[in-house]
């Protein structure tokens, strides 16, 4: 009988814990439950025989996942899945997953019910502000940010949005105007809403530039990650632009700061509030286990966040034990069926300079791989300006419509013949790395000191 442990440091809602033993029992599943755990060691005992591990908040680090000898999958129940390791899950092929969408609606009724205490100035019993007629930008439009437009146009908001990932027709569709640029949302959005992940590339990405950018009275609501705030450049922001509000649903590490200088303009809750209903509760653990039930019976793994990393580890460790070259399909170049016979031409390789000078026609890809013809006799082919005359003409040859790119990426396979023998071979992209360390077989005319020339060009 396989063993999942919910490992809870702020526990399920009852209804929810029932649910998961419910389901889990009826599939033939032991449950464990480890909820309001003080210490790391007690996680660590408890995961040690178990075969899943359903978490919150909670952090899988890799002591945990190393701990876990039978540990074959690990379910966030939320959308964010910072807490754990997935380099670590990666390289012990413990496969990781979320519950995205569960959690969605309650995390923007928080954002929406933040807005409108701070609008109200805390009911402080003073005169406050509508949301009505005012502009919120929604800072990634995935499954919270949907539901924070929906609501938001409820509330008679203008909804605009901005994310690279999501299409221009489909945000229109729903009626939210779509920026180009994250400097445009905050620049004409008096509220913004956040909610990118926390990783290398947000991490402090939200700070005094965009900030001092929104229109006046502009105020940030995080719902994400304290992580993707620049705290120090955002008190440098707020302490310039005393119009300037913030509201987060879990405090910054500089909270202390806010009371002191900027009173009245900012709103924490005590801890992180955003799943904190017991409908999001019940949807997020329900989803985790049947989650865990359909990947260990049917090996679903629709919501797997580290598919790809397990995928690149593997490979690596192939690569190191017998020392393959790493490989990929790419869009290759090829001449219109009409135009083959005057674009083809002979390998460059079993040719001189001046042999190729005489076969080139106008066309001819001797140009592109021969490019020392377009230049006076004699002159070096390993030139610099003659590797970019190669470039050029290959840029050349593509306007023209002598040489079109395959739509899709491809392996390709070669046949050439001559005197009476034909050659077959692979034609891939190749990871320089492996040029370099002899991995790849290097051709027998390269020259040692043209190396770093001819991957350069």
């Amino acid at each position: 009988m396989a063993k999942i442990l919910v490992a809870t440091e702020k526990p399920f809602a009852p209804a929810a814990v029932n649910d998961i033993k419910r389901i889990a029992e009826e599939a033939n599943y032991e449950v464990a439950l480890l909820e309001k755990y003080e210490s790391n060691d007690q996680l660590l005992q408890a995961v040690a025989d178990a075969d899943a591990l359903i978490v919150r908040s909670d952090k899988v680090t890799k002591e945990v996942i190393e701990a876990g000898k039978n540990l074959k999958i690990v379910v966030r129940a939320g959308a964010g899945y910072d807490n754990v390791d997935l380099e670590a899950a990666s390289a012990n092929d413990v496969v990781v997953m979320n519950t995205p969408g569960q959690n969605s609606n309650a995390v923007a009724e928080l954002a929406l019910g933040m807005m409108v205490l701070l609008a109200r100035g805390g009911y402080n019993g003073k005169a406050g502000s509508e949301l009505r007629g005012k502009t919120i930008g929604i800072h990634a439009y995935g499954n919270v940010g949907r539901y924070v437009a929906e609501i938001a146009k409820g509330f008679g908001m203008e909804v605009a949005a901005f994310d690279p990932f999501v299409e221009k027709a489909a945000m229109e569709k729903e009626g939210v105007k779509d920026y180009d640029s994250v400097e445009e949302l905050y620049s004409n959005c008096q509220y913004v809403s956040l909610h990118i992940p926390a990783n290398d590339k947000t991490k402090k990405s939200i700070g005094y530039d965009l900030l001092t950018k929104m229109p006046a009275n502009g105020v940030l609501v995080n719902t994400a990650r304290k992580e993707v705030i620049d705290e120090e450049s955002m008190v440098k922001a707020m302490e310039e632009r005393t119009d300037l509000k913030y509201i987060s649903d879990i405090a910054p590490d500089n909270a202390d700061v806010f009371p002191q200088k900027f009173e009245g303009r900012f709103f924490f809750t005590p801890k992180k509030m955003g799943a904190q209903t017991a409908e999001a509760n019940i949807n997020a653990g329900i989803a985790a286990v049947n989650q865990i039930i359909n990947f260990i019976e049917k090996d679903d793994r629709t919501f797997q966040v580290n598919k790809q990393l397990i995928v690149q580890l593997r490979q690596s460790a192939i690569i190191n034990r017998y020392k393959m070259a790493r490989i990929k399909p790419f869009k290759g170049v090829r001449p219109p069926k009409e135009l083959a016979s005057e674009v083809a031409s002979r390998p460059y390789d079993v040719m001189n300079s001046e042999e190729a000078r005489e076969e080139a026609t106008e066309k001819s890809l001797l140009h592109i791989i021969r490019p020392e013809i377009d230049f006076a006799p004699g002159y070096d082919e390993h030139a610099p300006e003659v590797y970019d005359k190669a470039v050029e003409n290959f840029a050349k040859w593509q306007k023209e419509g002598w040489l079109l790119q395959d739509e899709k990426e491809h392996y390709y396979i070669y046949a050439q013949t001559m005197d009476g023998r034909t050659q077959y071979g692979l034609v891939a992209g190749a990871h320089a790395d492996d040029y370099f360390n002899d991995v790849i077989k290097k051709h027998e005319l390269t020259r040692p000191e043209k190396e770093e020339d001819r991957m350069k060009h």
